[in-house]
């Protein structure tokens, strides 16, 4: 891929290397749903799905592939991919998830399951959306 359309923070990356490895599989693919809610406001669902087939590869190292929806390219070019854990004071996970920062998103503010929302997103485990 000459240009990469997706960027993944460590964390991001060690988290979907985690993942796929333990569904057996060997890649994960990023799309987007898009829709409009009840007042017609555009609104973007983000997903993350163990696969095995490519569309646009990125390579995440340790065997694991990131497959971006070729259909979604141009919504998701430049976007950046973080992952986030809060944790009790014990150290237990209490919430987790992605935050996508999408630059082709307009804001909407808020965002999904109580994390910081970048543009046009926010977090939960498996994906996003930002309604």
């Amino acid at each position: 891929m000459s240009d990469t359309p997706v960027t993944l923070t460590k964390e991001a990356k060690e988290f979907l290397i985690k993942s796929v490895k333990e569904e057996g599989k060997t890649a994960v693919k990023l799309s987007v749903v898009f829709g409009t809610d009840s007042q017609g406001v555009p609104r973007f669902k983000y997903e993350l799905q163990t696969v095995d087939g490519p569309d646009e590869e990125l390579d995440l190292g340790d065997g694991v592939t990131l497959i971006v929806d070729g259909n979604a390219l141009p919504v998701l070019r430049g976007t950046s991919v973080e992952f986030k854990q809060q944790k009790d004071e014990n150290g237990n996970v209490v919430q987790q998830g992605f935050i996508f920062d999408n630059p082709n998103v307009p804001a909407m503010g808020g965002g999904c399951s109580g994390c910081p929302s970048n543009a046009g997103g926010g977090c939960s485990t498996g994906g996003c959306s930002s309604e």
